[in-house]
């Protein structure tokens, strides 16, 4: 975990994407939101700037741009929103973006897909897409084959 500390640490400085902006939660005062507020706003950051396709993104992306405890941003992901957690939100929105992959880009292979997707092993993509769509992804993307 530090060695990933380290890294993310490195790339936050490199990614002018990642610098904390003049926002909302930070003109308004996390104090003054709830946990639906701050849901809502990072929710919007995420899939906006598109955050969760870099495989190292996570809570400590957050408490670092946006100033957030690591208590507040769990409360706001388990709290706020319809997803138990941080991790089950990006899991879904990388899950949500390989699925309009694999329709809008057949001929990527299951490999690059996951990876673009934000997926950083091939393994972990299988399983989780089986269990959210109930069918491989090989199946998925034969699927979509088929309907062009």
């Amino acid at each position: 975990q530090m060695m990933e500390s380290v890294k993310y640490k490195k790339e936050i400085s490199q990614n002018s994407k990642l610098q904390t902006p003049h926002s909302t939660l930070q003109t308004k005062g996390v104090e003054e939101l709830n946990d639906e507020q701050i849901f809502e706003y990072l929710s919007n950051v995420i899939r906006n700037e598109e955050l969760f396709l870099n495989p190292n993104f996570g809570r400590q992306m957050l408490i670092d741009r946006f100033h957030l405890t690591d208590r507040r941003v769990g409360a706001a992901f388990a709290h706020g929103g319809s997803h138990n957690s941080l991790p089950d939100f990006i899991r879904d929105l990388r899950l949500e973006y390989a699925c309009q992959l694999f329709t809008d880009h057949p001929d990527m292979s299951i490999s690059e897909v996951a990876e673009s997707s934000g997926f950083s092993n091939l393994t972990v993509f299988g399983r989780d897409f089986k269990r959210k769509y109930e069918v491989t992804p090989t199946y998925f993307r034969s699927q979509m084959i088929s309907k062009k």
